[in-house]
């Protein structure tokens, strides 16, 4: 009866022992996959602020393209306004002196 008790003992110990040691195989595991989880979780959210650091330098260049012609193209209209302000005032200085001259000719005979 001792023996029986010694023995069962010792079972109780090794089976307790297994299952401890299992419980730390499977909790060391599911640290793993944890790290490996969160990893891949990390990379992903990396990625992703990469590319939207990305898309919006794109979408930067685009806007700066953008407000460039738009300035190019003030430029040029405001160079056309500055144009023609200058053909109005020739027209004016021109019908002006126009009417100067017929006046005077007018007066002259």
């Amino acid at each position: 009866v001792v023996k029986k008790e010694a023995h069962r003992r010792t079972m109780d110990t090794a089976l307790r022992e297994e299952v401890e040691r299992q419980q730390a195989w499977h909790k060391e595991t599911a640290l793993k996959a944890a790290g490996q989880l969160i990893e891949t979780s990390a990379s992903a959210l990396q990625h992703g602020a990469l590319m939207m650091w990305r898309e919006t330098a794109r979408v930067g260049r685009k806007e700066s393209q953008l407000e460039a012609a738009q300035s190019r193209r003030l430029l040029e209209i405001q160079k056309h306004e500055r144009a023609a302000d200058l053909i109005h005032d020739n027209l004016k200085q021109a019908a002006t002196t126009a009417t100067v001259f017929f006046q005077w000719r007018i007066v002259a005979h």
